[in-house]
């Protein structure tokens, strides 16, 4: 076993660690660069500058070109769609299970920190309006848990043409609810399989 320590103090120290802290809070994808000599100090590579570079680099820890390389992922955030009792339960368990918790309902009395103490962001506002900040989250998982069908549609037509892809969509409701939601799309020229 081999085991490096080292020293992280002053002003550079202080900078590193906010931006591991941004990088894990917010993205983008980050590789933590340790020089393994005593001269080398730690540093950072974003993944959103020189693709070509940064795709060779490993998503798991490991030993690369003298120097120790460690992926550093933000957390996965799951957006709720629904405040009713299903939306509360979830967001309960995804946030034990590490989730960042988003939720978004159009009752504004519905969405609540009294309601979800463990939300990192509440949205009363219509689904429409929070794609753009959808879109700049790295890792986004979907669980539609609303009070309609037609919720539903109005959803998924909304995430199926602003071309947002989610690492998850899935939706609650009986077998029936779910195939007219699907046939209610397929009417208007979206395929099902834009969601399998």
């Amino acid at each position: 076993m081999h085991i490096w320590l080292q020293r992280w103090q002053g002003s550079l120290a202080q900078t590193l660690a906010a931006q591991i802290l941004q990088a894990l809070t917010q993205g983008p994808r980050a590789w933590l660069i340790t020089p393994l000599h005593p001269q080398g100090f730690p540093y950072l590579r974003l993944g959103d500058s020189n693709v070509e570079h940064f795709a060779s680099l490993p998503s798991r820890p490991q030993l690369l070109a003298g120097s120790w390389v460690e992926p550093l992922l933000p957390s996965p955030t799951l957006l709720i769609v629904g405040a009713g009792h299903c939306g509360l339960s979830l967001a309960q368990i995804a946030h034990l299970a590490g989730f960042r918790i988003w939720v978004q309902d159009d009752r504004p009395d519905w969405v609540t920190p009294q309601r979800f103490p463990v939300a990192e962001r509440l949205c009363s506002e219509p689904f429409a309006q929070l794609i753009p900040h959808l879109h700049r989250i790295p890792q986004l998982y979907i669980a539609l848990v609303t009070r309609s069908y037609s919720l539903d549609c109005q959803i998924l037509r909304a995430i199926y043409h602003s071309g947002l892809t989610p690492h998850y969509l899935g939706m609650i409701g009986s077998r029936k609810r779910v195939q007219t939601v699907l046939r209610t799309l397929a009417q208007e020229g979206i395929p099902e399989t834009a969601f399998s």
